[in-house]
């Protein structure tokens, strides 16, 4: 959802992005962090945005946790 903030006289749209990695099938956490969530993550914050990663296989976090967490 987009959220408004003011920069001086000027108010300014912004979104803030979630990249969510979900848990792996039954159950199967590997410990490999997603080097694309990564790179997308920069692409985003080098032109303005704020982004973050959600990586639920690599922090071998169920849904329940995911959810909580995002």
């Amino acid at each position: 959802m987009p959220y408004y903030f003011k920069s001086g006289q000027q108010e300014t749209l912004a979104y803030k992005v979630a990249l969510i990695r979900p848990p792996g099938p039954d159950g199967l956490h590997p410990r490999r962090f997603s080097l694309g969530l990564a790179y997308i993550c920069g692409y985003l914050r080098g032109n303005g945005l704020e982004s973050r990663i959600f990586d639920a296989q690599y922090h071998s976090w169920d849904e329940d946790c995911l959810v909580a967490r995002v």
